[in-house]
């Protein structure tokens, strides 16, 4: 077998770009891993941000949504001291009112128990149920009369909400 033989000059220059490009590497494996670091940090900075500046956002819509609705709670809690025929007409033009002037409002509704309106009524069920909404680019509203029967139903509202 034959040997090669690298005079003074080759040997030099092989042990030279040897360390070079074990230090080449070197450096750039470590500014790599560095910059990998960083860059997930500021990521997950970025991330945390937006999402605490959503949060409020979101948070800021819904407490404004809460007022309206515990404002227009206590304007209904007054019920009994109007007459029925302006309380209705009164609730009909709040209900119709509020989304007309909040367009972020898409419909509101207005539940009743009758026994709540009409101390007469002598049915186990029975709700008026009132709701205002938009479509095609307008204000509608729906008012209905529901279950007014004398059986026992069965559902969430009658499960929850009864006395």
């Amino acid at each position: 077998m034959s040997r090669v033989r690298f005079n003074l000059k080759q040997k030099l220059n092989i042990y030279i770009l040897s360390a070079a490009t074990l230090i080449y590497c070197a450096a750039i494996g470590y500014i790599s891993y560095r910059q990998k670091n960083i860059t997930y940090t500021k990521s997950v900075e970025i991330v945390k941000g937006s999402t605490r500046e959503y949060r409020n956002k979101i948070s800021d819509e819904l407490n404004s949504m809460m007022e309206t609705a515990r404002t227009m709670r206590n304007i209904f809690a007054d019920h009994p001291k109007y007459a029925p025929e302006h309380r209705d007409a009164l609730f009909d033009q709040i209900l119709y009112s509020n989304p007309e002037k909040n367009p972020e409002i898409l419909s509101i509704g207005l539940y009743w128990e009758i026994r709540a309106l009409d101390p007469t009524y002598k049915k186990k069920n029975g709700r008026i149920r009132n709701i205002c909404y938009r479509a095609d680019n307008q204000m509608k509203m729906q008012k209905e009369v529901v279950d007014t029967t004398n059986n026992e139903i069965k559902g969430i509202y009658y499960s929850r909400y009864r006395d």
